[in-house]
């Protein structure tokens, strides 16, 4: 991307922060699973939730995955 680190953290604060912006976006559309998911009290709990979210968003219809 041309952004030197400096700059990066700069404009985010460190990488946690970039992190949760990126991945994690809105609190509402396709990839709001991934939030809810972090709040989990286990990895397990994480992992589980992630797995459903995402076959649930690549098997719904509302959003198809060759747009």
């Amino acid at each position: 991307m041309g952004i030197n680190r400096p700059s990066l953290y700069a404009a985010f604060g460190d990488k946690e922060t970039l992190f949760r912006r990126h991945s994690i976006g809105t609190d509402s559309g396709p990839g709001a699973y991934v939030r809810d998911a972090l709040k989990q009290p286990t990895a397990r709990a994480v992992t589980q939730q992630l797995l459903r979210g995402a076959a649930d968003l690549l098997t719904n219809p509302l959003y198809p995955s060759d747009a």
